[in-house]
This record gives structure tokens, C-alpha cells and sequence, in this order.
């Protein structure tokens, strides 16, 4: 009769709903599996301990968002008076954010090692990635490079924040001018301009990823770059670890402990007392 017939309906619907749900977890945990293993490919890419280079102390910290990041950081050794620091975002997260991580921090190693000009160096790894990168994404950047014949560091900006000086004979922080070209993977062919800046015994720079200065309040108020300059000038320790567990606190007590919605990443390089 039908109300057997309606039984072995809801039976049978009821049954493929169990089947479904089950399927849909066992996708949703294979696919945390490969996040979790893009996540740790992730941090086998990054610098796995910082660089020893005379008269520069440095400190690091790479907080993903998610399982896979955007955000990478790397130093090159250029010469024996030469050391580059390159920080990128690449836009979006996920998997394919981080493919573009991957594939950034290797055409970066395999090229940039020879060049000693931060702004030709962007443009090069600009037309690198706009070969092999395809889809719609971009990566801003910011690139270094320190001399310690002559204790100036020249940096390049691709659309990326500007970083931060510490003056320790000034006693003075301040946001670094930037030359605001396009973000790398926008175009094919970007000239990107070089600035450049003298450290003097104590300075320090401080190189980030928007994703610390976009993290806001319960009032919906972001850091930004201002205040984050704010936050090095009160740093007590005015060591390069100190400038980043002080930045790291000032943070956390911004919003109040709530995990970030971007990927952050800071960097920091400091020129030893002589």
C-alpha cells in the first residue's frame, strides 16, 4: 500500500543521505590533509634558521592565516658584502596562493643572486613570474639589499607597505618612503625604482606584510602604518628581537587575541652597535 511504499521511500532517501554526508566528509578530510601537507611544504620553503652576516642581527616571524599562505620572506646571500631580504604577498589564500609562494621563492633563488640593484632585481623577477605564472593573481614585494662596505641598504617596493626605520641616534622611528609602482604579475615589463637609506649603529628596519597592519580592533579600526611606527618607537628593547616580541604583544593586545584574517609576516633587520 502506499504508506509502506512512503516508508521504503524515506527509508531509502534517508539512506542516501547518510551515503552523501559520509562522502562529503571523508572529501573534507582528504582535502585538510592536503592543506596540512602544502602547509609544511610551505615551511620547508622558508628560511629554516636566519642568516649570520657581519653587522646585521635579525629576527623573523611567518603567521599563517590558514594552512597555506600567501606570505614568504627569504634572505639572499649576494656577496661577501651583500645581503638581500625579500619579503611578498601573494593575493588570496589557499592552495593557489601557495603554489605562487613556491614558485616566487625558487625563481627568486634561482635568479636574483647575481643582481646587486634592488629596483632591477623586482623588474627581472617580474618578467619571471609573468612567464611561468599563470591566472589573475599578484604578488606585492618588497626587496633589500644591504651593503656593509658602505653600511647603505637599497630597497624596491612592488606595491607593497612601506617599511619602517628605527633612527637609534635620533631615538626616532618613521615610515620609509616608497616609489608606489605596480604590484609583480600585473604587467609584463615594470621598471620598479630603487631608494635607498644609511644605517647607522642601532638602526633598524622593519619589513611586513599587510596582514599586520590590516588587523583590527572590536571596532572595526585596522593598525595601520602609522601606528605600527608608533609601536617600534615604544619597543623597550631596541634589539631586533625586541622590536618583534614588542610588535607581536602590541598586536595581540590590539585586537584582543583574535586570530588574524590574513597571513602576517615581519621581518627585521638591525645594524649591530660597533
Amino acid at each position: 500500500n502506499w504508506e509502506s511504499q512512503l516508508t521504503e521511500l524515506l527509508a531509502e532517501a534517508n539512506s542516501l543521505l547518510i551515503r552523501q554526508n559520509d562522502e562529503l566528509q571523508n572529501l573534507s578530510e582528504r582535502l585538510k590533509m592536503e592543506m596540512e601537507q602544502i602547509q609544511r611544504i610551505q615551511e620547508n620553503l622558508l628560511p629554516q634558521e636566519l642568516p649570520e652576516f657581519p653587522g646585521l642581527e635579525f629576527a623573523s616571524h611567518y603567521l599563517p592565516s590558514t594552512e597555506a599562505s600567501g606570505d614568504y620572506y627569504d634572505f639572499l646571500e649576494l656577496t661577501r658584502h651583500h645581503l638581500g631580504v625579500l619579503v611578498a604577498d601573494v593575493s588570496g589564500h589557499g592552495a593557489a596562493s601557495a603554489v605562487v609562494m613556491s614558485i616566487t621563492r625558487v625563481l627568486a633563488q634561482a635568479h636574483l643572486n647575481q643582481l646587486l640593484h634592488a629596483g632591477g632585481a623586482l623588474s627581472v623577477l617580474n618578467g619571471l613570474m609573468a612567464r611561468f605564472i599563470p591566472g589573475d593573481q599578484f604578488v606585492t614585494a618588497v626587496y633589500a639589499i644591504f651593503n656593509n662596505l658602505t653600511h647603505k641598504l637599497q630597497y624596491a617596493t612592488a606595491g607593497h607597505p612601506p617599511p619602517i626605520l628605527w633612527n637609534a641616534r635620533e631615538k626616532q622611528s618613521s615610515i620609509l618612503p616608497t616609489k608606489p609602482l605596480f604590484p609583480l604579475l600585473l604587467f609584463l615589463q615594470v621598471e620598479y625604482e630603487t631608494l635607498e637609506v644609511s644605517l647607522e649603529p642601532g638602526d633598524a628596519v622593519i619589513f611586513y606584510t599587510d596582514g599586520l597592519t590590516e588587523l583590527a580592533n572590536a571596532d572595526g579600526e585596522m593598525v595601520g602604518e602609522k601606528k605600527l611606527a608608533e609601536w617600534v618607537h615604544e619597543c623597550p628593547t631596541k634589539t631586533a628581537s625586541g622590536f618583534l616580541w614588542h610588535i607581536l604583544d602590541k598586536a595581540s593586545l590590539y585586537t584582543q587575541g583574535l586570530p588574524p584574517k590574513d597571513d602576517f609576516t615581519i621581518v627585521v633587520l638591525r645594524r649591530l652597535q660597533e
